[in-house]
């Protein structure tokens, strides 16, 4: 390796004030999207407000269904609410689809089995589905991170090999 090569593969990320911002593949530099910020709906893109309107509509109407056929006991009206809650943090937080409607079909699965058969335990079984599924979403998202911080590790190790030779390189000159 010349030490020119590795001087015009780091010249785009010195110059470019928002560095934070790029993304380095296979010596090309291409200026990044700003990340989605989950508080920042502004931020978003057209298709994670979609999926979080979409979802929050599908979780309205659950629970109206769900609570015209069964609203009482308290408990099922306290707990279709708190299904309910959930649902839409999910929506609103995650822009994560298959979590969306999986925890959508989960929801209507179990309404629907609670309000034929009236048993306490589907209730208790759909909280726990939805939670096993959020676990799922976790341990994906924690995954794709942990790639992702070895990605720039890998990146920081050559960008600290590559100005090592330069400096050695520039003390011979």
């Amino acid at each position: 390796h010349s030490h020119t090569s590795h001087l015009s593969r780091l010249t785009p990320l010195l110059n470019n004030p928002h560095h934070h911002n790029s993304l380095h593949t296979n010596n090309t530099t291409t200026a990044a999207k700003p990340k989605s910020r989950p508080l920042n709906c502004l931020t978003w893109s057209s298709s994670r407000i979609r999926l979080a309107i979409l979802g929050c509509l599908t979780s309205s109407l659950v629970l109206s269904i769900r609570l015209y056929f069964a609203y009482k006991p308290t408990a099922y009206l306290i707990h279709s609410i708190v299904v309910f809650a959930d649902m839409v943090l999910i929506h609103l937080f995650t822009n994560c689809k298959w979590l969306s409607v999986s925890g959508e079909i989960t929801t209507m699965l179990f309404a629907v089995l609670y309000t034929i058969t009236k048993q306490t335990v589907f209730e208790l079984m759909e909280t726990t589905m939805i939670a096993v599924l959020c676990s799922f979403h976790m341990m994906g998202s924690r995954k794709r991170h942990r790639e992702g911080e070895g990605r720039l590790l890998e990146d920081l190790t050559g960008l600290q090999v590559e100005v090592g030779e330069y400096l050695v390189l520039a003390q011979r000159d």
